[in-house]
């Protein structure tokens, strides 16, 4: 069946500061910070590229320095001066 639109709200979307393959980075500084909504803000001091991912959790959080493995449904890149 081909996909359908379905509303998301902020409940149904885990944000995170991430890789391209959907690992979210946990404890090591990623260089951003992100709200609940998604909205993200570089960090102090950082200059560089972030990567901002949007997703579904599809495994739990094992080591507190690796974030959790997102099915990705969205990204975005936030260059930080």
């Amino acid at each position: 069946m081909p996909p359908s639109p379905v509303n998301l709200t902020s409940k149904d979307v885990f944000w995170c500061v991430g890789s391209s393959n959907g690992a979210c980075v946990g404890n090591v500084n990623p260089g951003a910070n992100l709200d609940q909504n998604g909205a993200a803000q570089c960090n102090p001091g950082f200059v560089g590229t972030a990567t901002i991912l949007a997703g579904t959790q599809s495994s739990v959080m094992v080591n507190p320095d690796q974030g959790p493995q997102l099915k990705v449904f969205g990204t975005a890149q936030l260059t930080c001066s």
